[in-house]
């Protein structure tokens, strides 16, 4: 997770100018993927953003679209210092424990620990990012569930 996850939030909640959300996110993208997943970085990498998007010459066709897209991030700005922000990895363990009480609920006694992974460990490590493709799975008694993150990380529950 990094600031343009923040950023790209924000994009979503945001009644802007763009006909794309994805591809306007992108447009900054490079900027604020070097921020870390912080809130306070990204609205300051914002106000920097639309300190170099200020037109102050004549407007032809790029100076009109610097202004579109600086009073864009200014909404995008305002939406993201309304919200709180949690990290995947906090997002994760909280959903894994209302799995937990659901199972509960269900008569179904679960007390195996959460790992939270970057890839899957031995002899699971030929299955792809998601985890649902491989071919060397043998089918021994380790028995898990996987979810994969926003970020591109997925856990792993055995």
């Amino acid at each position: 997770m990094n600031g343009f996850n923040i950023f790209k939030a924000g994009v979503f909640i945001t009644r802007g100018n763009w006909s794309d959300a994805d591809d306007f996110a992108d447009f900054f993208k490079k900027r604020f993927s070097k921020i870390g997943f912080d809130k306070n970085l990204v609205i300051k990498e914002i106000d920097r953003t639309i300190a170099e998007l200020k037109v102050e010459s004549e407007i032809g066709q790029m100076e009109a679209l610097r202004i579109l897209l600086s009073e864009d991030i200014e909404k995008i700005k305002e939406n993201i210092e309304k919200i709180n922000f949690k990290d995947t990895e906090t997002e994760l363990k909280e959903s894994f424990e209302k799995f937990k009480k659901i199972l509960q609920k269900e008569g179904i006694k679960y007390n195996k620990p959460l790992f939270i992974v970057d890839n899957f460990p031995k002899p699971y490590d030929f299955f792809d990012r998601i985890g649902v493709r491989g071919t060397n799975f043998d089918k021994a008694d380790n028995y898990f569930i996987h979810l994969r993150g926003r970020d591109g990380s997925f856990i792993m529950i055995g």
